[in-house]
C-alpha cells in the first residue's frame, strides 16, 4: 500500500495575526516604507487552506494603516470573517483563537525547512503538547461541524469552510500518522489510511498546488 503523505507548507497552519498588526507597526516606527508579503490565495489559481484571503485582507489593511488600534485589527478580523464566511465565522474565529493560543507562546519557534520540521530545537510537534494533542482535534472537529452546519444552505460558503477543514486533517496526519502506523492498534491504523485516503481526495478536489509529496509503502 502507499501512503502519501503532504508537508504543505506547515509553519503557516499556525499563522499567528496579531503579528502583521505588530510587525507593521514597528516597521513604520523604524521609518520603513514598503514592505513585500509572500503567500498565495485561491484567485492567483494557488488554492491554500490557511485563511489565505484573510491573510492577504489583514496584509493590505496594516499597510494602509499601521498605526491602527489593536481593538480595529481584531475588528477588521471579524469582519472579515463574517462577510466571507457568513454564520461559520464565530465557530472559524474560536479555532483561529484556539491554535493561537498554541502558536503564540513565546517558547515556540519555527523551522523555516519545510523539508526538516521535526528535528533540532525548533520542531512543528512542540506546538500542541503532547498532553494537548487529542483535545486540540476534537474540539478543531468540533468547531469545524459547528462552522459546516451553519452554511449548509448556501453552497458557496460551505466550499469555503470545508476548504480551510483541510489544514484540520493534514495537521492530524502529520502529528499522528508516524506513531500510528508503527504502533498504532489494526483499527487505528486503518482509521489512519481513511483519513489519509480523504485528504487526498480533497486535496484534488480543491485543486490544491503547492504541495510536496513524500512517499512510503506499508
Amino acid at each position: 500500500v502507499e501512503i502519501f503523505y503532504y508537508i504543505f507548507l506547515i509553519f503557516i497552519f499556525f499563522i499567528i495575526y496579531k503579528t502583521f498588526f505588530r510587525n507593521a507597526k514597528c516597521f513604520y516606527g523604524l521609518g520603513t516604507w514598503g514592505i513585500f508579503y509572500e503567500g498565495f490565495h485561491s484567485e492567483a489559481g494557488l488554492q491554500g487552506a490557511c485563511f489565505d484571503e484573510l491573510k492577504v485582507f489583514l496584509e493590505s489593511q496594516v499597510m494602509w494603516n499601521p498605526n491602527m488600534s489593536e481593538a480595529q485589527y481584531n475588528s477588521l478580523i471579524d469582519k472579515f470573517l463574517k462577510n466571507y464566511y457568513g454564520d461559520a465565522a464565530p465557530y472559524l474565529r474560536e479555532y483561529i483563537n484556539l491554535y493561537e493560543s498554541y502558536a503564540s507562546r513565546e517558547d515556540v519557534h519555527f523551522n523555516y525547512d519545510l523539508l526538516d520540521l521535526n528535528t533540532g530545537s525548533h520542531k512543528v510537534n512542540d506546538v500542541i503538547p503532547a498532553t494537548k494533542v487529542k483535545s486540540f482535534f476534537r474540539k478543531a472537529e468540533e468547531l469545524f461541524d459547528l462552522a459546516k452546519e451553519a452554511v449548509n444552505d448556501n453552497e458557496v460558503l460551505l466550499k469555503r469552510v470545508k476548504i480551510q477543514y483541510v489544514q484540520v486533517r493534514y495537521l492530524d496526519l502529520f502529528l499522528n500518522m508516524d506513531s500510528i502506523l508503527a504502533n498504532g492498534t489494526n483499527e487505528e491504523i486503518r482509521e489512519v489510511k481513511t483519513k489519509n485516503a480523504e485528504l487526498i481526495q480533497m486535496i484534488n478536489q480543491y485543486k490544491m498546488k503547492i504541495l510536496n509529496y513524500l512517499k512510503i509503502n506499508i
